[in-house]
């Protein structure tokens, strides 16, 4: 599982970190120099010690083809949920939060599909038999 802050998401009324996508390289090395190591944008894993060999090879191209519709998420943690890691969990939801200001994205990465299922168990309505009326 990854957890990702996100920093743009299109049509958000939220604000995050960046107001366009074009502007990622400004942040960068401040991503590295705190010890992140990926983003994902429009879903696709992008190493940030590859940043500067792939933004210079697209500065010629028009840039990297960002527009409002592009995602942008700095992945947080990337971890195996058990009952071992339930700080650094914790820990990583906290800094998610903190980072794309109020929101946070889980990524499932093992690629299985996930069947989540919800229960609740509905009682039937209230009688007077439910109710004990001596004291």
């Amino acid at each position: 599982m990854e957890l990702c802050a996100p920093l743009y998401l299109p049509g958000s009324s939220k604000i995050l970190l960046l107001d366009h996508p074009k502007h990622l390289s400004n942040v960068i090395d401040t991503f590295v120099k705190e010890g992140f190591v990926r983003l994902n944008i429009n879903g696709e894993p992008i190493r940030l010690d590859e940043w500067n060999e792939i933004y210079a090879n697209h500065k010629d191209q028009n840039g990297l083809g960002f527009t409002r519709d592009t995602t942008v998420d700095l992945v947080i943690d990337r971890l195996l949920v058990n009952r071992d890691d339930q700080k650094r969990l914790a820990e990583a939801i906290e800094n998610a939060f903190h980072r794309g200001h109020g929101l946070v994205k889980i990524c499932m990465t093992d690629r299985k599909i996930l069947k989540l299922k919800f229960y609740q168990k509905h009682l039937p309505m209230w009688k007077a038999i439910f109710f004990s009326w001596k004291n």
